[in-house]
């Protein structure tokens, strides 16, 4: 995300959101991400969600085979219209 005006971010009318739009969001304390090509925003996560969140990975990292791994906040990009930022991820290390 970049500083531009969140007015130069939207697609044309009628449109959906792709992943090109999404990068060019503004960076302004939201969380931005795009399901099917519709917006999603949201704040950015409190303090104490992220200390959970942290606490989880450490746990779930902890107990994953070596095979496996934790990532934590990954941009998952699903295809040109889907976006999305979960907490965390397990996935395999190859």
């Amino acid at each position: 995300m970049n500083n531009v005006s969140i007015a130069e971010a939207w697609p044309a009318p009628g449109k959906p959101f792709t992943v090109a739009e999404l990068d060019r969001m503004p960076d302004d304390g939201h969380r931005y991400e795009i399901v099917g090509g519709a917006l999603v925003v949201a704040l950015q996560p409190t303090p104490a969600h992220r200390l959970v969140v942290f606490t989880l990975a450490s746990t779930l990292d902890e107990a994953c085979p070596p095979d496996w791994q934790v990532v934590p906040e990954p941009a998952v990009l699903l295809s040109s219209d889907t976006e999305f930022v979960p907490d965390v991820v397990i996935v395999g290390r190859d």
